[in-house]
C-alpha cells in the first residue's frame, strides 16, 4: 500500500539523484511565502518538495481511495559572481521537469499529468534576498488504503439478438455447446 508521505519522500530522493550535489533537496509542508523563503534562502540553492492538495475518490468494495495529489517542487537559488538566480532556477528547472516525467518514484503510483514550471520572482525577492523563487507542479494519482476485490457471480449465459422463432438451429447450436462445456 502507498502513502502520500511515501510519494513524497520518493520524489525527494528521485530528485536527489537527479541534481547537482551542491543543491540540497527537503520535503517542505506546504505552499512558500515571502517568510519562509528568507528562512531556506540562507542554503541555496535548494528544492522543496510539497504535496499541495490529494483529492480522493473512492474506488472498489474496500476502503480504498484513488487520490490525485497535486506537488510542487520548489526552486530557490541567488544571484553569485558565476550566475544570476534566475538563471540557476532555469536551470534547476530543466533537470527537474525530465526527472519528474514519467517518474513512479519507486512505488505503486501512475505516472505524473499536467507536468509544468511556473515563475514565481518578485521584485521583494530579488532587492531583499538576491534571490530567485520558482517552482515545478505536477499531478499524480495514487491508490491509498485497501481495495477489496470481490469477483461476483460468473456470468453463464450470453444473449445476443436471440430469435428462437427465426433461427432455432442457432438455438440447438448454443445450448449444445454449453451442454458439453459444462460436463
Amino acid at each position: 500500500m502507498s502513502t502520500l508521505q511515501a510519494l513524497r519522500d520518493g520524489v525527494v530522493a528521485g530528485l536527489t539523484a537527479a541534481l547537482p550535489g551542491d543543491v540540497a533537496v527537503e520535503t517542505h509542508p506546504g505552499r512558500f511565502d515571502l517568510r519562509e523563503l528568507e528562512r531556506v534562502a540562507s542554503g541555496v540553492p535548494a528544492v522543496r518538495v510539497a504535496i499541495l492538495n490529494a483529492v480522493a475518490e473512492h474506488v472498489g468494495g474496500g476502503y480504498g481511495v484513488q487520490c490525485t495529489a497535486e506537488l510542487a517542487a520548489y526552486i530557490v537559488a541567488r544571484s553569485d559572481r558565476h550566475a544570476y538566480a534566475d538563471e540557476r532556477t532555469l536551470m534547476l528547472a530543466s533537470l527537474i521537469l525530465p526527472a519528474v516525467n514519467m517518474n513512479r518514484w519507486g512505488i505503486d503510483c501512475h505516472p505524473p499529468t499536467q507536468l509544468r514550471a511556473a515563475n514565481l520572482f518578485s521584485s521583494e525577492m530579488a532587492n531583499k534576498w538576491n534571490a530567485h523563487l520558482a517552482a515545478v507542479t505536477w499531478s499524480q494519482d495514487i491508490l491509498l488504503g485497501e481495495v477489496a476485490e470481490e469477483p461476483g457471480e460468473l456470468t453463464r449465459e450470453v444473449w445476443l439478438g436471440y430469435e428462437p422463432e427465426v433461427f432455432p438451429a442457432d438455438y440447438d447450436k448454443i445450448i449444445d455447446e454449453a451442454d458439453d462445456g459444462d460436463a
